[in-house]
Parts: C-alpha cells; sequence; structure tokens
C-alpha cells in the first residue's frame, strides 16, 4: 500500500493479520460505464494480477477514481498537471468512488 493508505494497513494490524502488501505493477486501464463499474474492474484487475503470484492467499485490492463533469480524472504526472485538477475539484461537484 501506498503511504496515503496507512488506515488500510493499521486496520490490518488491529485485526492480527498476518499480511503483506504487495502492489500491483499492471498499467490502470479505465474501462467501464461510469466511476462505481470504473473502481471496480480496476480493482478485481490489480487482485487478478497479484493472485497469479500467490494463488492460495486472499487477496485485497482497492481504487479509487474522481469523477468530475461527467468524467473521470485521470492520475496528475507532476504539479504542473495537477493544477488543472485541483481547479475543477472546486468549482464542480466531485465525486470520489473507492473499492
Amino acid at each position: 500500500m501506498p503511504p496515503a493508505h496507512r488506515g488500510e494497513r493499521e486496520l490490518l494490524e488491529t485485526l492480527g493479520l498476518d499480511f503483506a502488501v504487495v502492489p500491483a505493477k499492471g498499467e490502470e486501464i479505465a474501462r467501464g460505464a461510469g466511476p462505481a463499474e470504473t473502481v471496480e474492474a480496476l480493482s478485481r484487475a490489480k487482485a487478478e494480477e497479484v493472485a497469479k503470484d500467490f494463488p492460495n492467499a486472499l487477496i485485497i485490492a482497492a481504487d479509487t477514481v474522481v469523477w468530475a463533469g461527467g468524467r473521470i480524472l485521470g492520475k496528475p504526472k507532476d504539479e504542473t498537471d495537477a493544477k488543472p485538477c485541483c481547479t475543477c475539484c472546486r468549482i464542480t461537484r466531485t465525486r470520489c468512488t473507492p473499492a
């Protein structure tokens, strides 16, 4: 899990679960009719990728997309690329859809 996901890591530790964090490395390709379908497809793709290396493990995968102006906002490449996204999120209704 990336550093931003400390809460999930802490939850699993609190539950006393023995776990390993194995990030998926595949390209994230948004497929789906809307944010919920897309985030579910991305999460499933990550789980299936990691499961190939851990066939007997319980895999927990997640993703989040930001939906604004009727479209999914991609991940910014850098700070300059993020500015239009931040502006859009301030002036329009934005929905974050985790899965």
